[in-house]
């Protein structure tokens, strides 16, 4: 359903060396294709008018299992040298 992922947490401003990243949450029972997920980054810089920039999360089949997180990164490399982690891909 509509609610079933949220935005769990930002990282925006990282230490030097860490990539940004925007944590995601299943918080539903069932799994969920990532396929199907988009971010929209809407930006409102002078002089121009708001734009939008559509963002697909995964070209590929991906489920997230009920219940889990997710880190979305360019450079998740970097995130493990921060951060522990558990790989499911």
């Amino acid at each position: 359903t509509m609610n079933d992922i949220v935005i769990n947490e930002i990282l925006f401003d990282p230490l030097v060396g860490c990539a940004e990243y925007v944590e995601i949450y299943n918080r539903s029972l069932h799994s969920i294709n990532l396929k199907q997920l988009s971010f929209f980054i809407i930006k409102n810089g002078f002089p121009n008018p708001p734009d939008t920039t559509f963002v697909k999360i995964s070209n590929e089949s991906y489920s997230m299992l009920p219940e889990t997180y997710l880190a979305l990164t360019r450079n998740p490399e970097s995130l493990f040298e921060y951060f522990t982690a558990k790989v499911f891909l």
